[in-house]
């Protein structure tokens, strides 16, 4: 029998061809007892301790990772402290470039007294989006290694500061060679920050359409992070709509789907149903003070 030949994995396919990518492209994958990962023609081999060869499809684990890096996180992922979203930074005068700060307030119950919620609203209490100047300040700033706060996202180049982003651009020739020519980086960030931008868009069109700009049918969202013993769970979703404005009286509102539950993996979905409805999207919390839930 012919001895078999494996290939070593380069930076990029070592970054690609992960137990966490082979399990999200085939599911009966078994991460345990490995010896070694390596590849042969289209195929990846995963040897096991006792020299068992498992093969897994090539082309598979590229699609895996490439959804996965790009894989849309939830809405309070990327929002800052009262729900804010990106703000527009001129530090360095390109376009489109955004200050994105993590979920920090939304992780869980009592996040917001984390260091990292804590140090996020003084870097907006101090103004400090303005008085940074240069993209290396800033980036610097927002990725601290022992308090990372946030990314620097440029649209205007399709551009991310975070790590993710940051390992694919200094071996893009790798990834371009292993998975195509027209590979370009990318990261949750960017993929957030340009659905964000297109609900914004689209809420404001729908807005725009309305002969008043006042409008009638208005849906509206509250939500609570996950209990602080279980920051990985669910946290809770609520939301209400009305045909008569969203200054009307809590009476006037009704629950939508009353009897089903709803969590943060939800509102990305229920925003542009919203929109698509004609139902003008409110956070309830900082836009309907006469609503306590």
């Amino acid at each position: 029998m012919a001895q078999q030949t494996y290939n070593e994995l380069n930076p990029a396919q070592k970054l690609i061809y992960t137990c966490s990518n082979i399990k999200r492209s085939h599911v009966d994958f078994d991460d345990s007892d490995i010896a070694g990962i390596y590849l042969r023609d289209n195929s990846c081999i995963v040897v096991r301790n006792d020299g068992v060869e498992n093969i897994y499809q090539r082309d598979l684990i590229k699609i895996a990772y490439a959804e996965n890096v790009n894989r849309l996180v939830n809405f309070f992922h990327n929002l800052g402290p009262n729900y804010s979203g990106p703000s527009l930074w001129i530090g360095d005068g390109q376009p489109e470039t955004y200050v994105m700060l993590r979920g920090a307030h939304y992780w869980h119950q009592e996040s917001k007294n984390t260091l990292v919620a804590k140090t996020q609203r003084k870097f907006i209490q101090d103004n400090e989006l303005n008085s940074i100047k240069g993209t290396g300040p800033m980036v610097s700033f927002l990725e601290n290694d022992h308090l990372p706060i946030g990314h620097l996202v440029k649209l205007c180049n399709n551009s991310c500061s975070c790590h993710s982003f940051q390992k694919q651009y200094r071996i893009l020739d790798l990834f371009k060679e292993e998975i195509s020519e027209a590979f370009e980086p990318g990261c949750i960030h960017l993929t957030w920050l340009k659905t964000y931008k297109r609900f914004l868009q689209q809420r404001a069109a729908l807005i725009n359409s309305i002969p008043n700009g006042i409008p009638k049918k208005c849906a509206a969202w509250w939500y609570a992070p996950p209990d602080v013993k279980h920051p990985r769970g669910y946290g809770k979703l609520i939301i209400l709509y009305t045909d008569q404005g969203h200054l009307a009286k809590k009476k006037e509102w009704k629950t939508y789907m009353v009897n089903k539950d709803f969590n943060q993996y939800d509102l990305w979905q229920k925003l542009f149903k919203m929109v698509e409805n004609g139902y003008v999207p409110f956070n309830g919390q900082t836009a309907l003070p006469q609503i306590k839930l």
